[in-house]
């Protein structure tokens, strides 16, 4: 995929469904809540309970202190009512479970927790609760994977629960797997009362483009603009910037230039606009645009997403239309803020060769071979410096190596030539460094030939 380096909002925006933690006496969570009569309720309630001999007694003493928040407490009397609990009575021992599994969530030991969870849903796989519980710890601790298996069968159980449904497409989003939140996000759209499901269904189109379904991707947000004349200015922006982005995958460069400018009339962000205008113009090797689009932008002060790579292609443009000095300034810039991005030293160093400052262009080239950039390209230009600086010998390694680290036809010739050059110079040495009696010698040894 070539780079796009529009916005892109952040795949999780925070967990869609609360922690389901079945704790059905929080009650100090309510701002209406006083805490002095609740505690007063609390030890009304306990006092019913001098001498709890059942299940159900104890479950009732530990709410009592999951209200008072003494949690260890109530884990206690948690494992004292699922031993009091009927070994066949599968539903109350996995809830009893759930809510140990709840209040250990809240001490932070999920490790406990999810340890509580596998005992709730070996007793009852179809646990809703315990299976949504799972699925935050998961996300807790980036385990996403693990968080969309369980939000997978809790949709089967419960699929008409939007904000999980949500959740999962953001999981699916985050671990790359853009088809499925695609589906997810239509499935939403296609639910949503009417005029409700704009955003759904832009993000299943962001989604099929994320999927690298180009075609199909523009034919949706056209018929999205078609039939969405008085949607809000930024989803109609957001719909005009990623159709453009699937015109520049498809190298229609002038289309996409279009499509940017179009999404900035719209009121999307000039800055990525202009960016990508940028972008489009230097891979359709329209490198007057590129310089174009660039200053504009330096104008407005408009800060481009990748700044290591604004300068970069900009200082290339300036290469390409000879204005080397400018060109070398931009690459540099490019070079102190990323020394990583492949190809900025290369591109200098081609500048500084035209600008006869070898020794600096024979630096630029070793770094890019170290780089492992273009090597045989590196070689024959970093030869080429050799040759102006007459050090035929470090020319000679060069071109030796031109021959062997790439299959490109030109530099093999090139370099070829040049090794005629200078066999053709190393020739004329040894004749002038001759003595006469050398080359009577040499005369006589053909006369007897």
């Amino acid at each position: 995929m070539r780079q796009w380096l529009g916005h892109r909002k952040k795949w999780i925006r925070g967990v869609s469904f609360a922690l389901v933690l079945v704790l059905a006496f929080l009650m100090t969570s309510s701002p209406l809540a006083d805490m002095a009569e609740l505690s007063r309720i609390y030890d009304l309630l306990s006092g019913t309970i001098e001498d709890p001999q059942t299940g159900p007694e104890y479950l009732e003493l530990a709410n009592i202190a999951i209200g008072r928040k003494e949690y260890k407490v109530a884990l206690k009397h948690l494992e004292k009512a699922r031993q009091l609990t009927d070994g066949e009575d599968a539903a109350t021992l996995s809830e009893l479970w759930l809510k140990s599994a709840s209040v250990q969530a809240l001490l932070g030991d999920s490790e406990q927790a999810n340890s509580c969870l596998a005992e709730a849903l070996a007793l009852n796989p179809e646990s809703t609760q315990a299976l949504l519980l799972r699925a935050q710890l998961a996300i807790t601790a980036e385990s996403y994977e693990a968080a969309v298996e369980d939000l997978e069968v809790y949709l089967a159980l419960a699929p008409e629960d939007g904000n999980t449904r949500l959740t999962l497409a953001q999981l699916y989003e985050g671990v790359g797997r853009y088809a499925d939140a695609k589906d997810q996000y239509q499935r939403m759209a296609d639910a949503a009362e009417e005029g409700g499901g704009d955003a759904h269904l832009l993000n299943a189109l962001r989604c099929g483009f994320l999927n690298g379904d180009y075609e199909e991707s523009i034919t949706g947000f056209e018929a999205y603009l078609a039939g969405h004349p008085q949607a809000a200015a930024d989803h109609r922006s957001v719909a005009q910037f990623l159709r453009a982005a699937c015109l520049m995958q498809l190298s229609r460069w002038e289309e996409a230039v279009d499509g940017f400018r179009a999404a900035m009339d719209e009121g999307y962000d000039p800055a990525s606009c202009m960016e990508q205008m940028m972008l489009c113009s230097f891979d359709a090797g329209n490198f007057e645009n590129t310089i174009a689009f660039a200053q504009e932008m330096l104008d407005k002060e408009l800060a481009p997403n990748s700044e290591d790579v604004f300068y970069q292609r900009r200082g290339i443009a300036m290469m390409q239309t000879a204005r080397y000095e400018e060109a070398v300034e931009s690459l540099t810039q490019s070079i102190e803020r990323n020394a990583n991005l492949a190809g900025s030293y290369y591109y200098r160093g081609v500048s500084l060769l035209s600008l006869e400052k070898y020794d600096e262009a024979i630096a630029d080239f070793t770094a890019s071979i170290e780089s492992g950039f273009l090597p045989q390209y590196c070689y024959y230009n970093r030869g080429v410096c050799y040759i102006q600086k007459v050090e035929y010998d470090e020319a000679l390694n060069d071109f030796e190596k031109t021959l062997t680290e790439g299959d490109d036809p030109d530099l093999i010739q090139g370099a070829k030539d040049i090794l005629w050059q200078l066999a053709a110079y190393y020739e004329n040495q040894a004749a002038l460094t001759e003595t006469p009696e050398m080359r009577v010698a040499d005369s006589d040894a053909a006369g007897q030939g």
